[in-house]
């Protein structure tokens, strides 16, 4: 894939109201302890791709509480583990927070993670939204992850000159996770977010010779149809502008795949199937590809079965009761 010198337009994919809004110390208020968050046409705070080195021992008080808290969370990073695990090291360290630096070091460290192994993206994205529920700091949280992930996509190719195809695909499939699992998955995302997952797959459109890459791009396309006859905020249906042009051409790439008989397996042909079948109307008839693809795979488009674990204690420390109907108190 060759495609460095694309995306020097910068575009916004992030409502400016989530991006701009003040950010307040944990105990509510304005106040200096928190900066408000720049807009993403701003100059970033941080260097694409920076690796913070860890302070030395004999650092301040404060560098030293920073380093022991990130080194938590490596544990998040080290493979697939268990989504309550998860849920208790992002708590935990979302608890011992109290300035905008931990909130910064928080997401630096979640996003470069995720560019080398994003096996554990959905469930971090689910409880990154869970954490935003909360009333004193989850606005502070909601916001930073916001501004750092309109950096990361306006630095996209950046990613893929740099770093290479692996990291560059691993970034989409957080993306992926991050407009699907953090939000109230009743309700449509950001359409700049919508539009943006129509812009990944259209990259991906060129490259479809691995079982990854075919669901990968399946997956963005599915779900753009998905998200464009959902209903917003207001229980309406957005007024998203969905590109057909763009979207036809998108899905040509699979018919292309087709036709020429170049599937290496039955689920490369079935994902592609539910590609020519999206059509940004109705739902793709998900129930026929169930048998072939396995639940697991089916379930990533029913909003319904999207289930996320949370412990029964800390139910009431969130405003989550819009989304009770997916969560499993445990």
């Amino acid at each position: 894939m060759n495609g460095a010198g694309r995306g020097r337009n910068r575009p916004v994919i992030v409502p400016p109201e989530i991006l701009n809004a003040p950010l307040r110390r944990p105990g509510g208020g304005t106040g200096d302890s928190f900066q408000s968050a720049q807009p993403f046409n701003s100059k970033p705070e941080y260097k694409m791709m920076h690796i913070s080195t860890p302070p030395s021992p004999m650092g301040r008080p404060a560098d030293l509480k920073l380093s022991q808290m990130l080194s938590k969370l490596d544990l998040i990073f080290a493979g697939k583990i268990e989504d309550l695990v998860i849920y208790r090291v992002l708590s935990v360290y979302f608890k011992e927070a109290d300035s905008q630096i931990y909130f910064d070091a928080m997401m630096e460290a979640i996003f470069k993670n995720m560019l080398l192994d994003p096996s554990n993206a959905v469930p971090i994205c689910k409880y990154l939204y869970i954490l935003s529920r909360d009333q004193s700091k989850g606005h502070s949280i909601r916001s930073t992850f916001y501004k750092y992930l309109q950096n990361y996509y306006n630095d996209k190719y950046t990613i893929w000159k740099n770093q290479g195809n692996d990291c560059f695909k691993n970034f989409v499939n957080f993306f992926a996770a991050a407009t699907h699992h953090n939000r109230n998955v009743f309700i449509a995302p950001f359409h700049e977010l919508v539009n943006a997952i129509l812009e990944f797959a259209f990259i991906l459109s060129s490259c479809l010779d691995s079982y990854a890459e075919i669901k990968l791009y399946s997956l963005l396309v599915i779900r753009y149809s998905q998200y464009t006859s959902m209903p917003n905020s207001k229980e309406e249906i957005p007024d998203i502008n969905v590109n057909m042009q763009k979207f036809q051409e998108v899905k040509n790439a699979a018919r292309l795949k087709l036709s020429r008989g170049t599937c290496k397996d039955p689920k490369s042909t079935l994902w592609l199937m539910m590609v020519l079948e999206s059509n940004c109307s109705h739902p793709v008839a998900q129930t026929f590809y169930t048998e072939g693809l396995g639940k697991e795979d089916v379930n990533n488009f029913q909003t319904d079965v999207l289930n996320i674990q949370l412990p029964r204690e800390d139910f009431k420390m969130f405003d989550i009761s819009h989304i009770e109907s997916i969560l499993t108190l445990v």
